[in-house]
């Protein structure tokens, strides 16, 4: 997350967001062609989108309801949308969440850093653990800005909506991932935060 939007805990820590690659889908624009232009803008390469399974795919509605999606409904080359209501969001607007790879290797551009982590890492993101601890369960850290090692790291957006997705449903998400992953071998970008060996990417009305 970019540094203007760090918070502070009450121990005076810096608070630090972990997100996906995406930003909000400009007129004229598709959500893929979004997704094309965020990658390029914050990790300075193009993301080759990988084709999910289609019984891995999900739709998260407003309630934190799941519902697979049918084949011919949204964008196929989508892992999964979520339904947005949040300060900042087109109102009624969904987000589309892609799995894929990076073209070449990522830098962050105009984020201060990327943060590779591998999926077991997920689970103490979601529980808010400190950047150094991400680090020793396997994590690195791409860092155009030194990022204060002591900071905890907050999920948002649709990291932070996977985090309150059923646990039943993580196992479907993960099949989804490493069976697009095997379509089109290799990993991707997702923003601020990256995760190895499959990354998520999100292009929405936010």
């Amino acid at each position: 997350q970019k540094r203007h939007k760090w918070g502070v805990g009450q121990d005076g820590k810096p608070i630090v967001g972990a997100g996906c690659i995406g930003g909000r889908v400009e007129p004229g624009e598709q959500p893929r062609q979004t997704l094309e232009r965020e990658a390029l803008e914050e990790i300075g390469c193009a993301v080759e989108l990988c084709t999910p399974k289609p019984s891995s795919r999900i739709c998260i509605g407003l309630d934190g309801d799941v519902r697979p999606l049918r084949e011919d409904e949204e964008d196929p080359m989508a892992l999964l949308y979520w339904a947005l209501a949040r300060p900042g969001y087109v109102p009624g607007g969904t987000v589309a969440v892609y799995c894929g790879t990076p073209a070449s290797n990522p830098n962050p551009m105009d984020l201060p850093a990327l943060l590779v982590a591998p999926w077991k890492c997920l689970q103490r993101l979601w529980s808010g653990c400190r950047l150094q601890e991400a680090l020793e369960a396997g994590a690195s850290l791409i860092e155009r800005e030194t990022i204060p090692r002591n900071a905890r790291l907050n999920p948002t957006a649709t990291l932070e909506v996977l985090g309150r997705a059923s646990i039943s449903q993580r196992p479907r998400l993960l099949r989804g991932c490493y069976q697009s992953r095997a379509a089109q071998p290799a990993v991707q970008p997702d923003a601020g935060l990256l995760w190895n060996p499959v990354r998520l990417a999100s292009a929405g009305a936010g």
